[in-house]
């Protein structure tokens, strides 16, 4: 009984290492899109010069949502 717990709890641990790694590559992206936008907006005085016209602001939900979303252990 003890080696089939040893194995569960190595598959898990894998897991975990492979969730930790994904958590930081999301929320590297993240904060590199933010740090972009602040820094351009820093600069130029608007986050996106290049934007369209018109654009709705509910399409930036999905990038704060994956900010928010992303681990913060």
């Amino acid at each position: 009984m003890a080696i089939a717990d040893e194995k569960r709890n190595r598959v898990t641990e894998w897991m975990r290492w492979i969730a930790r790694i994904w958590g930081g590559l999301v929320l590297a992206v993240a904060m590199l899109v933010l740090a972009g936008y602040s820094w351009n907006c820093a600069t130029t005085g608007q986050a996106d010069p290049h934007a369209a016209e018109g654009y709705p602001p509910i399409e930036n939900l999905p990038p704060f949502l994956m900010f928010v979303a992303a681990p913060t252990r």
